[in-house]
């Protein structure tokens, strides 16, 4: 295991997260806010410390960073970002505890959007923006930003953005480099355009930009305390709507349209997916309402376009409290975050691609009990599916599922009570946010969950964004041996 090399590229990741705390120390200093204090420190200490880091740990360029190192760093980076980005939330003027303030940080940086600040409109502004920073980093900034400053020879860049599951990237360019470099400019493109149109449809300029980093990076995090329920326009909710979408598809689809053409984007196989489950469950959850309800149609059909699209890419913005609609729609909502978006969007859950390939191997399997004498091969969209790809999959539905059970089990000994406990996990291991109930549901907070019951949930926000594997790899005794 090469120390030096681990200690160089965290430093470089280092450096992109504490000079992303530049903008919340100038709005701060803007406001005159003591918050600036904080941030200015953190900022010029931070940069220090990872120019140190970077300096002190030269790269000799004879050999890339191994597969056991780039799970290292990978893990490294999230759990010292988590523990940094917690900083300005105990010191600055939220003073929160420290079990709160990393909760808070580990939220943002994995883009899960639970909250312990009870009152967002009266925090200062520049701890706003630094939440909202801190979804933008982790919807793909860090991880694409620090690859781009890492020279190409110094690491395996592959098993670097395994957790962003960033697949098929030959279809883009043939080199590494030049995909990550155009993703990110992707990326920055239209956070820029969303907050454009947010500001042209009414919102302040700070609003705008806060909501462009949260929804582009599937985060969910609000300025307002109703969330997105404080806005009325129907024009922004479907701006809202249209951009979580484009978070939750695959960002090299997203490219792959400049090369050709949007038809080939609403082809591709997990964009297809994707709104299939969207349409059925926005016509599901219309339908229930409508029967239930005695509100007029276009307010429900808005409300559930709204909200479901929101659960699917697992972004937790919302503009109703869902909790209490009841029956089928509480069984979708629960769900729904589950599946997630595609691979390589933003998302979390457990990605169409993954239920795609689960489906098929399912129904090849069905077909095998029927026609013993057959020979039947799973097939997506009409190609082979290799036999290590399902293995990999179904292991993967495995893990997920017994790590949910797990979590569930440890909330438990919290005495926390059933639909707080299990649609806690699920929100926070899917990376949606809110919950169900009148506890953690989407008009709550998580500030009055115990601090037991914090730490449970940071763990399953930590798993969730990490996709399991990571996490599981590195605590094997077998990660260690040579």
């Amino acid at each position: 295991m090469d120390t030096q090399k681990i200690l160089r590229i965290i430093g470089v990741y280092w450096l992109v997260f504490f000079a992303a705390m530049l903008p919340s120390a100038l709005l701060a200093g803007y406001n005159n806010s003591p918050d600036m204090v904080v941030f200015s420190i953190c900022f010029v200490v931070g940069v220090l410390v990872s120019l140190f880091l970077v300096f002190t740990n030269p790269f000799n360029g004879k050999s890339k960073l191994d597969v056991q190192g780039s799970y290292l760093v990978t893990l490294g980076v999230w759990l010292s970002t988590a523990l940094i980005g917690a900083i300005p939330f105990i010191f600055g003027s939220l003073k929160l505890e420290v079990i709160d303030a990393l909760f808070q940080s580990v939220s943002m940086i994995t883009t899960t959007g639970a909250n312990v600040i009870v009152d967002v409109e009266s925090a200062d502004k520049s701890l706003i923006l630094w939440c909202c920073i801190m979804q933008w980093l982790g919807g793909k900034g860090i991880i694409i930003m620090a690859l781009i400053l890492i020279p190409a020879g110094q690491a395996n860049h592959l098993s670097l953005i395994q957790s962003e599951t960033i697949d098929e990237i030959e279809k883009v360019t043939p080199r590494l480099f030049n995909t990550i470099l155009q993703i990110f400019y992707l990326y920055v493109f239209l956070t820029v355009v969303c907050a454009f149109l947010f500001n042209l449809e009414g919102m302040s300029l700070f609003e705008a930009v806060c909501h462009a980093l949260t929804t582009l990076s599937t985060g969910g995090f609000s300025t307002w305390n109703q969330s997105i329920q404080y806005v009325t326009s129907p024009t922004i909710q479907m701006t809202f709507c249209f951009f979580m979408f484009l978070g939750a598809a695959n960002f090299l689809s997203l490219l792959l349209i400049k090369k050709n053409g949007i038809r080939s984007f609403f082809r591709e196989h997990q964009i297809l997916g994707f709104l299939k489950i969207f349409l059925l469950a926005v016509f599901l959850v219309t339908v229930w309402r409508f029967l239930q309800s005695s509100e007029n149609f276009d307010s429900i059909f808005v409300q559930s376009l709204f909200n479901v699209m929101s659960a699917l890419s697992t972004t937790g913005f919302v503009t109703a409290d869902y909790s209490n609609w009841g029956g089928l729609a509480l069984m979708i909502f629960f769900f729904l975050p589950m599946i997630g978006g595609c691979t390589g969007s933003t998302s979390g859950g457990i990605k169409i691609y993954r239920l795609q390939i689960l489906l098929a191997s399912v129904l090849a399997q069905l077909k095998r009990v029927r026609w013993p004498s057959g020979v039947f091969t799973p097939r997506l969209y009409g190609k082979p599916i290799d036999d290590s790809v399902i293995s990999t999959v179904t292991n993967f539905f495995f893990l997920y599922f017994l790590t949910m059970a797990c979590l569930c089990l440890l909330a438990g000994l919290v005495d926390l009570d059933f639909l707080t406990t299990i649609s806690g996990v699920v929100a926070t291991l899917t990376n949606l946010g809110p919950g169900l109930g009148e506890v953690i549901g989407p008009n709550s907070t998580y500030f009055s969950i115990p601090s037991p019951g914090k730490i449970v949930f940071i763990l399953s926000m930590l798993l969730g964004r990490l996709e399991l594997i990571i996490f599981f790899v590195v605590v094997m005794p077998q990660f260690w041996k040579r």
